[in-house]
């Protein structure tokens, strides 16, 4: 994967290392698509209830580890948010990347500090997960997630599986699930 910019490198470098470890895959690529077999256990047909935007995922991970439903927006802002041949992507909050025009924000009971659109400032970081599927051996999928899943940028996709939180506060999810929202 190619990163232009460093705090998505080290978030990527950082939540990659703490999903999968440092050892390589000696599984050999699979030709894939969205309509292979192997995509099968991946693509749930009913959305998960529950999901949490990635930013309160984290909130909420407070042991550090745990099962999570996410929803999100697979989208890195200015970067690729692939990584490219695995079954890997960032997936950021979704309205981290969008306009911010909204309500207005005289309203009583306004509260800045849960509005997703005053948000946006925050650290980019605070509203991204690495999102990682992997295969029997425990290693990521050597599959591009866009062959895998059929996904692609800025769709928005409600992802089910294991999350945790390394000491920096990157959120890494090992996905057993994920939905896309059509």
């Amino acid at each position: 994967m190619r990163c232009v910019h460093g705090i998505v490198c080290l978030l990527v470098g950082a939540t990659i290392a703490a999903a999968v470890g440092c050892g390589t895959s000696a599984v050999t690529p699979a030709s894939g698509s969205a309509s292979n077999s192997s995509s099968v256990q991946w693509l749930l047909a009913d959305e998960p209830a529950g999901a949490v935007l990635v930013s309160e995922a984290k909130e909420t991970l407070v042991s550090g580890t745990g099962d999570i439903v996410i929803v999100g927006r697979i989208s890195a802002g200015d970067h690729e948010p692939w990584d490219e041949g695995r079954a890997a992507f960032l997936l950021s909050d979704p309205f981290t990347m969008i306009d911010d025009s909204h309500a207005d924000h005289d309203q009583p009971g306004h509260d800045p500090d849960k509005c997703p659109f005053c948000n946006r400032a925050k650290s980019q970081g605070a509203t991204l997960a690495m999102v990682s599927f992997h295969g029997e051996n425990g290693q990521v999928i050597p599959t591009d997630a866009r062959q895998l899943l059929g996904v692609e940028q800025d769709q928005i996709v409600v992802v089910r599986g294991q999350g945790q939180l390394d000491p920096q506060g990157n959120l890494a999810v090992v996905a057993d699930g994920l939905y896309i929202r059509r």
